[in-house]
């Protein structure tokens, strides 16, 4: 019993040790400012903050900064990608990962951007945007093209983006693209050799803080425009904007005509919803609750999707054809390579490994393979050469081609190029074996 009271008051007394070192260091927290964690923009230090983007945490590898030179950061790490910013010698970059020759990183102040202005309404702070679609793309220009190759991550709903300017002022918000600098967390690539440790001794997470208040400083809010005009009839002729100017019949009649619109755009193999648009919003103006407005408010919410959904079509379209693309030069590369170190190169129109196909009801074909690829399919039209005769052998043929290579697709096979065999030589196989 003595060693039990004796443990008892032991782990008593280092629970009184422990809740005192806490409460000391809470006081001592509360009488110091708040460090500025890594990547969070702050325009004063006493000032209520922007709270970053919870979608994700930074984590970076380490801090660089840029060579004597300067840099480009590029929405892509390859020199062909677009620039979002021009670095300064001696910017620091804070970088999350190495790709190559490249470094993914992010820059104090963040990078300029596009928005579609659907996608954002002004915050409570000036000069300051909210993101308001989830997963909205942070591109490099004013286009949705795959020239404008999003950086990474997406912008989140609820995120803060400081306004640089407008791409056409003439149009409505929603309708328009918006320059803004990119929010914490968003990263770009910089070329490894255009950047170099930081000095020995650096603290660079303070450096970091330092340097993002002071981007902050040298990049000023841009407030947008109270008003915006709806549309022209004739260049420089402003039209009057939407107001709700309509009866409460009027209103659902107007929501028929414009969810009769939305059906016909939904179809549309290139939809366009400005119209359509402008028709819903119009009875938001003019019916503020009930069935009217409710369902208008969903047109627009579907609006919303399918342009996102259409963006994301454009962007796999555009994938699928840089991917193609990149094979074939692939095959181009290996079809060099063979020709570098084949002998029969410039003897021969085409060179391969004769394989006969047998398809019931039709005449067999003959396939001429090479490094595992069909290189062409062959014919003789005078009759010259029995090609089954051929059947398993190395040959080199010469001859006129018919039929150029057609490429494959996701729904069609890669057809060979056929040629008129005039002469053809065995090279190896069974025959010359014996």
């Amino acid at each position: 019993m003595i060693h039990f009271h004796s443990t008892f008051f032991l782990r008593g007394a280092f629970c009184v040790a422990l809740t005192s070192l806490a409460l000391s260091a809470r006081a001592s927290a509360q009488e110091s400012k708040p460090d500025v964690a890594p990547g969070t923009p702050v325009v004063n230090p006493d000032a209520q903050q922007t709270p970053a983007s919870p979608k994700e945490k930074p984590k970076y590898l380490r801090y660089m900064k840029v060579g004597a030179n300067g840099a480009q950061a590029r929405n892509l790490g390859d020199t062909n990608g677009v620039s979002v910013a021009k670095l300064s010698p001696g910017t620091l970059v804070a970088v999350y990962q190495e790709s190559g020759d490249w470094l993914e990183c992010e820059v104090p102040g963040g990078f300029e951007i596009w928005v579609y202005g659907q996608y954002v309404k002004a915050s409570s702070e000036a000069g300051v945007l909210e993101i308001t679609g989830s997963d909205v793309r942070a591109r490099p220009l004013a286009s949705s093209g795959p020239e404008s190759y999003p950086l990474q991550p997406n912008l989140s709903k609820g995120d803060h983006v400081r306004l640089i300017s407008r791409n056409d002022s003439g149009k409505p918000l929603a309708e328009d693209w918006i320059k803004v600098y990119s929010p914490p967390g968003v990263r770009g690539f910089v070329a490894k050799a255009e950047c170099e440790p930081l000095a020995s001794g650096t603290d660079g997470a303070s450096a970091w803080a330092s340097a993002v208040v002071e981007a902050r400083k040298r990049t000023p809010a841009t407030v947008l425009p109270k008003t915006v005009p709806a549309s022209t009839d004739a260049p420089g002729t402003p039209k009057t904007a939407i107001v709700g100017d309509l009866t409460p019949q009027q209103a659902l009649e107007e929501l028929k005509l414009a969810d009769a619109a939305l059906a016909r755009e939904r179809t549309a193999e290139k939809p366009e919803f400005t119209a359509v648009r402008e028709q819903y919003e119009r009875v938001l103006a003019s019916v503020k609750d009930g069935a009217t407005h409710d369902m208008a408010q969903r047109g627009l919410h579907e609006i919303d999707a399918l342009s996102q959904a259409h963006a994301l079509k454009a962007e796999i379209e555009a994938d699928k054809a840089r991917t193609a693309s990149a094979a074939e030069e692939r095959q181009r590369q290996i079809d060099n390579i063979k020709n570098n170190n084949d002998p029969y190169k410039d003897r021969f129109v085409s060179r391969g490994w004769v394989e006969k196909r047998n398809v019931p009801g039709q005449q067999p074909t003959f396939i001429l393979r090479w490094g595992g690829d069909q290189v062409s399919e062959i014919v003789c039209l005078d009759g010259r050469y029995d090609l089954a005769a051929f059947n398993g052998y190395e040959i080199g043929v010469k001859g006129d081609e018919k039929r150029s290579f057609i490429p494959g697709s996701i729904s069609r096979t890669a057809v060979p190029r056929l040629i008129n065999a005039t002469r053809i030589e065995v090279l190896s196989g069974r025959q010359a074996a014996r």
